[in-house]
């Protein structure tokens, strides 16, 4: 007869609990907090992630919005809240710019555990008609003969259509003069009305706008074209080599969730991304749904792209306290 430490015993005894509260997950209702204001393009995923993630799990996913501070104070919330699994982060790829551009944050990077990406969508460089060039060469030929006398809107400092004017910039070595707005809407709107000559946007709210002839769209930020644009060619093959940045989604929990739960939270995600109905929902809405990964795959993505956008931030200068 094999006798077992008593330590073990022990051991084996404090970790059954947890293994059956995971096996039994979820009980009551998942909170997914999205950091940032109802109705922009990560709320509007969210919600279609939760009511497919609620089919699946028997259980409701409650979204629950918690803007401020570039999403960094809802994801605070979640970083700071019971590692049980009931309350999730739904973010974007501020997530990994936050780190670089924040002097302090009040969490660490590493008080959230990325359990599984949740779609991705490009961006595109649209700009007023009145300015004159039509193609990505002409543009770079127009700002390099004339530095600093252009500007572009953002979404404010920081921020992913930020980062991305600042990538431009950087690799086409060329000036401008930021203009930031309090979100991505009042930019446009300044955009439309010739108050800025260019704006790095979400394909799904710029298009319609390409589509009226109200603005003329450059590049798309991908390495691939996007079905809403599909006349619009790539930063990459318009001439601007290796450039690509998107937005993505990620949802994270707390540091210290059981294994199990990520494990679970992880694999219910990839179901529900590789449907049919949710490839076509994505689509609609100028996304792409992921394919699967591994919480540790994710993890590395999201290290890899906080990275790049730390060197960014830095190389631009950009820093809020």
């Amino acid at each position: 007869m094999i006798k077992i430490p008593a330590v073990a015993v022990l051991l084996l005894g404090l970790a059954s609990p947890v293994a059956a509260r995971a096996q039994e997950y979820p009980q009551r209702p998942i909170r997914m907090i999205v950091p940032f204001a109802a109705g922009g393009g990560t709320d509007v995923l969210a919600r279609v992630v939760a009511g497919a993630l609620a089919e699946r799990l028997k259980q409701q996913v409650v979204v629950e919005n918690r803007g401020g501070a570039g999403s960094v104070s809802g994801t605070d919330a979640v970083a700071k809240s019971e590692p049980d699994g009931y309350m999730v982060l739904f973010t974007s790829v501020a997530y990994a710019i936050n780190p670089g551009v924040y002097r302090k944050l009040p969490y660490k990077p590493a008080d959230l555990v990325p359990v599984a990406m949740a779609g991705s969508a490009p961006l595109v460089l649209v700009m007023h008609p009145s300015v004159p060039a039509n193609d990505l060469p002409e543009l770079l030929a127009l700002l390099k003969a004339n530095p600093g006398k252009y500007n572009y809107g953002s979404s404010g400092n920081g921020t992913t259509l930020h980062m991305a004017a600042e990538m431009f910039r950087s690799m086409a070595k060329v000036e401008m003069v930021h203009v930031p707005y309090r979100g991505a809407a009042p930019a446009m709107t300044d955009l439309i009305s010739g108050n800025v000559s260019f704006v790095f946007d979400q394909v799904t709210t710029a298009a319609p706008f390409v589509d009226d002839g109200k603005l003329k769209a450059i590049g798309v930020s991908t390495k691939t074209r996007s079905s809403l644009l599909p006349g619009t060619p790539t930063m990459h093959e318009a001439g601007l080599s290796g450039y690509e940045t998107y937005t993505w989604n990620v949802i994270a929990v707390p540091k210290g969730t059981p294994q199990p739960i990520v494990d679970r939270l992880n694999a219910e995600t990839y179901a529900v991304m590789g449907s049919a109905q949710m490839n076509k929902r994505f689509s609609e809405l100028g996304a792409e749904t992921s394919k699967p990964a591994s919480p540790a795959e994710v993890a590395a993505f999201v290290e890899s792209e906080t990275a790049k956008f730390r060197a960014i931030a830095k190389s631009a200068g950009v820093s809020i306290e």
